[in-house]
């Protein structure tokens, strides 16, 4: 029985039995059908399991797209370091990018301090622009 046959039957979660119940049938049409017998009612036979992988494979595809950029990002004292590249001076380069030229470094102060800031507004330290590393 396919998973249109299994869907169409419009059949009652009422009366499902998991995997490892008293009761449980492997011959249930409910099995497989969607995510739900995993999820809700924790059933871990193996049409159940393959459903709640694919779902899963399936999202984290839709919510994770992958990057296509070919260009590898170069922090400071790698061999391919780029001072001109416009990724630097901002918390990606400084955070993903593990850089720690004057730019990026300026950047993670600038945001630590407004964070600062913002959690306590009373803070005597304040930004001074002429301050650079």
């Amino acid at each position: 029985m396919n998973w249109i046959e299994r869907y169409s039957a419009s059949v009652s979660w009422k009366g499902f039995i998991p995997l490892g119940q008293e009761g449980y049938d492997e011959n249930d049409p409910r099995h497989g059908i969607n995510k739900s017998p995993y999820s809700v009612y924790g059933c871990r036979c193996p049409a159940c399991r393959k459903v709640a992988s694919d779902y899963s494979r399936d999202r984290k595809r839709r919510l994770n797209p992958p990057v296509y950029n070919t260009t590898k990002f170069a922090p400071l004292g790698s061999e391919d370091y780029n001072p001109e590249d416009t990724r630097h001076g901002t918390l990606r380069g400084y955070n993903r990018g593990r850089c720690r030229c004057k730019a990026c470094k300026q950047a993670n102060a600038d945001r630590s301090l407004e964070y600062s800031h913002r959690k306590n507004p009373d803070s005597k330290f304040r930004v001074d622009p002429t301050n650079r590393f």
